[in-house]
């Protein structure tokens, strides 16, 4: 396979970029259409020996579904107007091919494919009908003027032609199927990843929301009824055992100390030099004191 089919293959399983993954499938199908009408029908026509025509008509359309590829990698899809191009192309080959004697007829299948992936509800089946009753009036113009049809010179022509159809038909729907289930496993891939990722997601939110309720927990303790000492302030903690409230604080929550005085303390225990100091931080003289914190 060439090396750019399958770069748009492995692009319709991994979903690379923003297309979606019809896009991506429509990519991946314009591609090989190109590479079929290029590499593998128009060299086996030439072998056959078939009219020119029929080259310059698969070859058109090769060149077609080469741009169709190209305009998909910016994002636009024609999926109508490549139907229209299959369609004519069919029909053309139709009257160069041998017409129901040759193997052109295989490939309505290939195009019936294409229909059933690309169109939804009411377009598909229109198109499908359009479908049978376009193959019912190449039947109908083979059959009222076969003179409309180029025949095969020789039964071996018509033989090979018949042979190397039917494996380019294989191939071309092969090819269909296969980009098709490439592009579900891709989906199906991302979907379990996404599955994973939102089951550790929500397990590490199960985490955090058992912290946050310990730490709630912790939170309740500290403002619940704490029994203090009302001489030296000692507090007694959950085991009954009295400790230091700078200790208890410090080991219930984040919090820590530093000590100091007081300014009705500074007085009390140094009443020589508080005034002084007092003033020179700019302490509350004693009249603005209020004597509720004390």
């Amino acid at each position: 396979m060439p090396l750019g089919l399958g770069q748009a293959v492995r692009d319709v399983r991994s979903g690379s970029g923003d297309m979606s993954l019809e896009q991506r499938l429509y990519r991946a199908i314009s591609l090989a259409a190109a590479v079929l009408a290029f590499i593998i029908v128009t060299p086996l026509n030439i072998v056959e020996g078939l009219p020119w025509q029929l080259d310059l008509v698969v070859i058109g359309f090769g060149a077609l579904a080469l741009q169709m590829f190209r305009l998909a990698e910016h994002g636009r899809m024609f999926t109508k107007s490549f139907l229209l191009g299959i369609v004519l192309m069919l029909n053309a080959s139709w009257f160069l091919d041998g017409g129901i004697e040759g193997s052109i007829s295989y490939f309505f299948f290939a195009a019936v494919v294409y229909t059933g992936i690309f169109f939804r509800g009411t377009q598909r089946w229109l198109f499908l009908v359009l479908f049978v009753l376009d193959g019912l009036g190449l039947l109908l113009a083979d059959y009222l003027h076969p003179e409309w049809i180029v025949r095969f010179k020789t039964p071996f022509d018509r033989m090979l032609d018949l042979s190397t159809g039917l494996v380019v038909s294989a191939v071309s729907l092969t090819i269909m199927i296969w980009v098709l289930r490439a592009g579900f496993d891709g989906e199906r891939k991302r979907q379990l990843e996404l599955n994973r990722d939102l089951a550790d997601a929500l397990d590490e939110n199960r985490q955090r929301a058992k912290e946050l309720e310990e730490s709630l927990a912790e939170v309740k303790t500290l403002r619940g009824l704490l029994p203090i000492c009302s001489s030296c302030k000692s507090v007694r903690d959950d085991e009954g055992l009295w400790t230091q409230i700078e200790r208890y604080v410090s080991a219930n929550t984040d919090a820590s100390f530093t000590h100091s005085l007081c300014p009705n303390c500074m007085r009390r225990l140094f009443p020589q030099d508080a005034e002084a100091v007092l003033h020179a931080i700019g302490a509350p003289k004693p009249r603005d004191v209020n004597p509720d914190k004390v």
